[in-house]
């Protein structure tokens, strides 16, 4: 059985990655498609994770995560959380598991 937080963070950095991939069909613009493509990766991962990976645990210790009505969890996003997933459009190309960790040093206010 999936972890209801390894769900949520997956479909929170699925429907961001959507975005970017609507904006980059748009504007034709690489960078776009690459930090789409990043976010899919991560939420990849996001998905796979096991109820004792640190990532879940550090964002639940963030306090990250919403309980919901039917054991349904969501990911509650603060400017800190969306401008760290808004990072790769701005900055060097980064990779699925550079989006989780920089997700966890945002949550947990680190520079």
């Amino acid at each position: 059985m999936t972890d209801p937080r390894a769900a949520a963070l997956g479909t929170y950095l699925r429907a961001r990655a959507a975005t970017f991939s609507m904006a980059a069909d748009t504007s034709d613009d690489e960078q776009l498609g690459r930090a789409g493509m990043a976010l899919l990766d991560a939420a990849t991962t996001a998905e796979c994770m096991l109820t004792n990976d640190p990532v879940l645990r550090r964002l639940s210790e963030a306090g990250l995560f919403e309980c919901l009505a039917d054991d349904q969890v969501a990911l509650v996003e603060t400017a800190a959380v969306r401008a760290a997933v808004q990072r790769p459009i701005l900055g060097a190309p980064m990779t699925g598991g550079e989006v989780l960790d920089l997700l966890v040093v945002t949550a947990l206010g680190r520079p």
